[in-house]
């Protein structure tokens, strides 16, 4: 092997010289965000350095979001995950790896869990607001979700922990109970704002109203700040809220409210021709671009006052946009409701028929009754009177010449299916247009659906898995949720093994419900105080 002559100046042999590779990839750039972001002074300020531990809280807190940022592993394989990385460059010569063990990291959890995870979050928002480079007018993500869970839980009213029970389940799971979940983001830059965790049985309105409470008291006055959110965000009094608080709001207009409907049929029955207002191009070269188009009018809205509860009248701005693909979508879903549809009007009339109506007014009501379960379909449904021979009384064999006595039963007969062409094109006009409404007069029809589309940003920080709790009479394992649901089947393992090491059970059990973490942290979904 030849050796430069560099080395060979130097006296350095490559024998001398032990060789070691580290992987970095995108590391020191998401460590450069958060100091810039403020994270590690926010923590520091709140949970100050203990003398007798070799990292900080601040370096547990970075080393856990470098690793989650790179694919997540339990807490008591991060050693071995710093090993392959050079800490010395992503979080100083004073982070040895075997320092970040899942004890010290635990304990750094705790830490948080107890001065409020969410206050420490304030911390660093506020921070980063102050900041003379900060944005002044942006647009802030809000949005609500349930967290289906499994197992006992006990309860920690003293900790400001919500209370598990049954509520409207967004994830369909009615049969378990749950929490509710709320996030907002600032629009800008996609960082947390606030976030909470409040009892399962919350209402949206009041989700919400708590949400708008913790925005107004966080976000500076001065600043021009837009909400965003979906249709659980119309509402008289959150209306009245958002106003009184300083708030701007775009939001979707739900399905259920007159002014939406009158809008899209007013320009159904005039064919107006509405213009471009975006395009987004097809994922292949062969599929056509999506289009929005669009036409905003002036409307008045109900409002209520937050402080006197009188309710009055403003001027907002609605914009319809038609969108190709839900008109796209609308069609193809249109075979599975047909099915749907019928498998429901054969239930009415088969239910009906067994009844053996004797009333011609009644079979009517059962005959309107099956109708009204068709929408997208029509069908000849008609009443047919049958004489039925009743059952001869009395002992013995009939006289002759005796006529048994009858009478006269009604039901319901009917022909095949067969598609109503007009109610499916109304239908899918109606589907294929939505509407937005919001309080900003300043705003172009463009900026409105561009602002409301960008509201899917917020849609992939809700995925949280299901945290897990499994309780028996002596004891309980708490496992800590996870920020996505990617499989990890190590971490089912670590739950085992927790809870073969309590003794709750004499033969470990998997949980069905998501991905689980490590049992060491406690930083789990009721760490985040109301």
């Amino acid at each position: 092997m030849r050796t430069s002559p560099a080395v060979r100046s130097a006296g350095i042999l490559f024998d001398d010289i032990d060789l070691r590779t580290r992987h970095l990839g995108h590391l020191p750039l998401v460590r450069a965000l958060i100091a810039k972001l403020g994270v590690d002074q926010a923590v520091n300020e709140v949970l100050p350095k203990d003398p007798r531990s070799r990292v900080s809280d601040a370096d547990c807190v970075a080393a856990m979001i470098l690793n989650i940022l790179s694919g997540r592993c339990a807490l008591y394989s991060m050693p071995e995950f710093f090993e392959h990385t050079d800490t010395d460059i992503v979080l100083g010569s004073h982070c040895p790896p075997d320092a970040l063990n899942d004890a010290r990291l635990a304990a750094a959890l705790d830490h948080l869990f107890d001065a409020g995870t969410d206050y420490v979050l304030g911390r660093v928002v506020q921070a980063y607001l102050g900041r003379h480079d900060a944005p002044a007018d942006y647009s802030v993500f809000i949005d609500t979700t349930s967290i289906a869970l499994h197992g006992a839980y006990d309860l920690l009213p003293a900790q400001g922990a919500p209370t598990v029970r049954r509520g409207f389940s967004k994830d369909h799971r009615p049969d378990l109970k749950q929490l509710v979940f709320g996030l907002s983001l600032h629009g800008a830059v996609g960082i947390p704002l606030t976030c909470s965790s409040l009892d399962g049985n919350t209402a949206d309105k009041k989700a919400n109203q708590w949400n708008i409470g913790q925005l107004a008291s966080l976000l500076p006055e001065q600043d021009e700040v837009t909400l965003v959110g979906d249709s659980k965000l119309v509402d008289a009094e959150l209306f009245g809220q958002l106003l009184d608080e300083g708030f701007h709001f775009v939001s979707l207009v739900p399905l259920t409210y007159a002014v939406r409907t009158q809008l899209v049929q007013s320009i159904r029955d005039h064919d107006a021709q509405l213009p471009e207002l975006a395009r987004t191009p097809g994922r292949r070269r062969a599929e056509p671009d999506s289009l929005y188009r669009g036409r905003s009018f002036r409307r008045d809205m109900d409002v209520v006052d937050p402080h006197t509860g009188e309710r009055r009248t403003e001027e907002m701005t609605l914009l319809v946009v038609r969108s190709d693909s839900q008109a796209v979508g609308f069609d193809n879903a249109l075979d599975k409701r047909f099915i749907q549809e019928e498998r429901r009007f054969m239930t009415a009339v088969k239910k009906a028929n067994k009844r053996k109506f004797k009333c011609r007014d009644d079979a009517e009501t059962a005959r309107r009754a099956a109708l009204g379960t068709l929408v997208f379909q029509s069908v000849d449904l008609d009443i047919e009177a049958i004489e039925v021979t009743e059952k001869r009384r009395g002992p013995g064999r009939p006289k002759k010449g005796e006529t048994p006595p009858t009478h006269t039963e009604y039901r319901l007969v009917y022909d095949q299916l067969a598609p109503d062409e007009a109610s499916i094109d109304k239908a899918r006009f109606h589907a294929a247009h939505f509407v937005l409404v919001t309080d900003r007069s300043d705003w172009s029809d463009e900026r409105i659906l561009q602002e409301y589309r960008h509201q899917s940003m917020i849609e992939g920080h809700c995925g949280y898995a299901d945290p897990v709790v499994m309780r028996s009479e002596t004891c309980s394992v708490e496992v800590e949720p996870l920020l996505s649901r990617r499989p990890a089947p190590h971490h089912y393992r670590v739950v085992n093994e927790a809870i073969r090491a309590s003794g709750a059970l004499k033969r470990p059990r998997r949980s069905c419900g998501g991905n689980m973490a490590s049992t060491a942290s406690s930083f789990s979904v009721g760490s985040i105080r109301r």
